[in-house]
């Protein structure tokens, strides 16, 4: 039996380090996850928000009006800066460490529950295959699950494979789950097919 699991990354442009205008991106997040809700709850689904906890620290108690205290939602952690889980251009071992335990806390602060999960940032070949240092500090902070496995190989990148879930028992971490993400299909499809890294322009219903 196949299992759809609905997850969604709970950002902004401020994860990027725009401080252009803060208050105005965390609206727009606030907007984007409060129509998400909206559906859920039509349909009555389950599902995940991975939330960046520097959003947290900006605004926490908009988000918790929105997704504590609900029994069909998950709260999970997007990593606090947006950063790479792993190099190049990722957080170091100790800027790893400081963020998973700070998103950890503001978690914790306002919803009330402890995050055992993290959604890695912009999708890695393979996840953390290969970097037991990096799942240690995951697996000390508590972190049983993680979604970091997104793209495919460097000359084939999207789109990323349907990959099982798989565990890391070879980095000595027979029970951390990885659960493959397959979002950026759609990022894709919206794409020229062969084209650049850019979105096709497309239309929506009344505008």
């Amino acid at each position: 039996m196949s299992v759809l699991l609905l997850g969604f990354d709970t950002e902004s442009d401020i994860a990027a380090g725009n401080e252009t205008d803060v208050d105005e991106s965390i609206r727009e997040s606030l907007s984007a996850v409060s129509l998400i809700t909206t559906i859920l709850d039509e349909y009555q689904a389950r599902a995940t928000f991975f939330i960046l906890g520097r959003l947290l620290g900006c605004a926490g108690d908009e988000y918790q009006k929105l997704l504590g205290g609900r029994e069909n939602f998950d709260i999970e952690s997007h990593t606090y800066s947006h950063k790479s889980l792993k190099p190049p251009g990722g957080l170091s071992l100790a800027e790893l460490d400081d963020e998973v335990k700070q998103t950890k806390e503001l978690i914790e602060k306002f919803f009330d529950v402890e995050a055992i999960g993290v959604r890695g940032p912009g999708g890695l070949y393979k996840g953390l295959q290969g970097y037991p240092d990096r799942l240690k500090i995951l697996w000390d902070n508590g972190v049983r699950f993680l979604g970091s496995d997104g793209v495919g190989p460097p000359e084939a990148i999207m789109p990323a494979p349907f990959t099982q879930s798989y565990w890391y028992k070879k980095e000595g971490f027979p029970k951390l789950l990885e659960l493959p993400v397959t979002g950026w299909h759609c990022t894709y499809l919206l794409r020229t097919i062969g084209g650049g890294q850019y979105w096709n322009k497309v239309g929506f219903p009344n505008g």
